[in-house]
């Protein structure tokens, strides 16, 4: 069976561009932002409030001179810097803060700060600090472990030192007062309480964006995870579950090195099908890979790298449930949920649930009842940043070679269609922000049946997009959805089949080694990519 071939060499372009031009913009933003704040904080330190009181009274306790407290901490820091750059996940980010610690440096220096350094003679603290947060935030792993090598402890303290420097600065620059303590005498002494506080409004707005820029720059530069939240909008019979195991291969291909961390059920059903490439028997020896049954739920949880410059692990969930709750009932409570005026209960409750967040799924949950569940599935359906809905294709043919009993338990094409158009109006109808819709056409083997007689130099995947967005007997089938959607692309998947051993067994038997095609393409789509 030929593979489909996915335009993905123009896609994967198109998010290096884009990338590139992220790092551009980085680079702008930090030749701007980093002399306003280093002037700022220079400016602070300068003032002599109470934070300069208790750094001279710390160094005062410690026992060593303000030049040898400035040196430890600075080769702390480029220890922690210098950890970035090891890190495969934040490499790029490291490089950025070097060139942002090099402006910084070069500020502090014309702002009259860290002017008579002595480095060399000061070797020895310079060296301490630096090998102390280097081998306190993991450094020791380089020479033990195995890449790919993650730091987060060296991001979190970095994210922690940028941001308590830069908002200590901020408050020190533009609140005038009397400091109520002094450090006389070898120790500190408690003056009177702060009193006859003033407000500096002299470069304000410039260091507020400053100091807002940096803090919330360190904050995305520091964190290896970015959360979408993807729903799978599916029928019975559909492909749910097949489709949650493909991903997950798709994303063991993509990055092999990488620890994914799937869910119990997640793991369970890929060692299932996925375990044993040469065995004939076991596919599906699980409690997962047939239909879910009425009453439970199953969450389907991993994590992917996203990103070639700018790395990143998105989440990935797909909740798996039974499809006979897709039905009127569930686009009721859709429409419940989803607030269409401000200040209404619908509006109160999804800010409420947005800042606080849903209650966390369990991974596998049984015995609910089918109000329980479609409320469960309506919320995550309002939250959600991703709607991945699919149609299966053996719906979309006139009969299928096997497999037939899938389509006796289903509902009928334009029956189930027209529930998910009422979902996706009620959805834009309301105040949420425009959601991405992936549609998915699983099962896409009784397609290739059909492309196989078609005379056309189209590869499969074109012509799949071809046949089901532009021909005349594609659009009269889906063209409700598609309109609705307003997507401009479907994404289909499927996994090779023995078509001798499923018209033997009259239903779909896998080919060994296990084959799972356009998987990949969908999962860069759902971690937002092209």
């Amino acid at each position: 069976m030929q593979q489909p071939t996915v335009s993905e060499r123009d896609h994967e372009g198109l998010d290096a561009f884009w990338e590139k031009v992220d790092l551009v913009v980085y680079l702008a933003l930090i030749a701007v932002v980093t002399p306003a704040a280093t002037k700022m904080v220079s400016a602070a330190w300068q003032s002599g409030g109470l934070s300069r009181t208790l750094v001279v009274t710390l160094e005062e306790l410690v026992g060593v001179s303000h030049l040898e407290f400035v040196l430890f901490w600075l080769g702390a820091y480029a220890g922690l810097v210098a950890l970035l750059l090891f890190d495969d996940i934040k490499r790029v980010q490291g490089v950025l803060l070097v060139v942002a610690s090099a402006i910084a440096f070069v500020g502090f220096r014309s702002n009259g700060l860290l002017t008579s350094l002595q480095p060399v003679e000061n070797a020895p603290v310079l060296a301490a600090g630096f090998a102390l947060s280097f081998v306190l935030a993991g450094g020791r792993r380089l020479r033990n472990g195995k890449p790919p090598y993650e730091f987060r402890a060296a991001t979190a303290a970095l994210f922690w030192v940028v941001a308590t420097i830069v908002t200590v600065g901020f408050l020190e620059r533009h609140l005038s007062y009397t400091t109520p303590v002094s450090f006389a005498d070898g120790r500190l002494q408690t003056a009177a309480a702060v009193t006859n506080v003033t407000f500096v409004g002299a470069d304000l707005f410039t260091d507020f964006v400053a100091a807002s820029v940096l803090v919330i720059g360190a904050h995305l530069f520091t964190s290896y995870r970015a959360q979408r939240d993807v729903f799978v909008l599916g029928v019975q019979r559909a492909g749910k579950t097949m489709l949650a195991a493909a991903l997950y291969k798709a994303a063991e291909q993509e990055s092999p090195n990488t620890r994914l961390n799937p869910s119990e059920p997640l793991t369970s059903l890929s060692s299932s099908i996925h375990g044993d490439d040469d065995a004939v028997d076991g596919f599906g020896d699980d409690d997962y890979t047939g239909p879910t049954e009425k009453g439970e739920t199953h969450l389907h949880r991993f994590r992917s790298l996203d990103g070639a410059l700018f790395k990143e692990y998105v989440n990935v969930d797909v909740l798996d449930y039974a499809g006979e709750y897709v039905g009127a009932k569930l686009v009721e409570y859709v429409k419940a949920f989803a607030p269409s005026r401000k200040l209404s209960l619908a509006w109160v409750v999804y800010v409420y649930e947005s800042v606080r967040g849903l209650p966390s799924i369990p991974e596998k949950a049984e015995g609910l009842d089918s109000a329980e569940i479609q409320r469960l599935m309506a919320k995550q359906i309002v939250h959600s940043d991703t709607l991945c809905v699919i149609v299966d294709a053996g719906s979309l043919v006139p009969e299928v070679p096997y497999g037939d009993e899938d389509y006796r338990m289903q509902d009928d094409l334009s029956s189930y269609l027209e529930t998910y158009v009422q979902i996706l109006r009620h959805v834009d109808e309301s105040l949420l922000e425009e959601k991405e819709v992936v549609l998915v056409v699983t099962k896409s083997d009784y397609l290739y049946q059909l492309y196989r007689t078609v005379d056309t130099r189209l590869d499969f995947f074109q012509w799949v997009n071809y046949y089901l967005l532009e021909s005349p007997e594609g659009r009269e089938k889906l063209g409700p959805l598609v309109n609705q959607a307003q997507v401009d692309r479907v994404h289909p998947v499927y996994y090779d089949l023995d078509h001798d051993a499923s018209l033997e067994a009259g239903e779909p038997v896998p080919d060994r080694p296990i084959t799972v095609n356009g998987a990949r393409s969908l999962l860069r789509r759902i971690k937002g990519g092209a």
